[in-house]
């Protein structure tokens, strides 16, 4: 790569400052996403339909139910498992936990990443 290290820094800042408008983009498309679904969903269970055929696509939009599962904060899960291995009985629930944490992590690794600090 034979480019000066000024034009290599202002293309990273470009690069970063683009990816923050994209984020920020995509959060404003999946919110409306999100409506529009809900919209739609409202609409066809107020006439009792289970969906709606969209004849220039040739496709059926459907109405489905499905189950999901919120995430649980670590400090949630690490209660949970505790209460889990005291019914087992296990002896020692606390250092159990923490076995079980730690082997849930993948492998540690090493990153050199580059890091702003504002001028003083």
């Amino acid at each position: 790569m034979n480019i000066s290290i000024k034009s290599a820094i202002g293309e990273l800042e470009n690069i970063e400052a683009e990816l923050l408008e994209v984020r920020k983009r995509n959060r404003i498309l999946r919110d409306r996403k999100e409506e529009l679904q809900r919209y739609v969903i409202d609409y066809l269970e107020e006439r009792k339909q289970p969906g709606i055929t969209i004849k220039a696509k040739n496709k059926i939009l459907a109405v489905t139910e499905s189950k999901g599962h919120h995430r649980k904060k670590k400090n949630d899960i690490k209660t949970d498992l505790m209460y889990v291995l005291k019914d087992y009985g296990v002896r020692d629930p606390s250092s159990a936990v923490d076995k079980i944490l730690k082997a849930q992590q993948g492998a540690e690794y090493e990153k050199t990443r580059l890091k702003y600090k504002k001028l003083r």
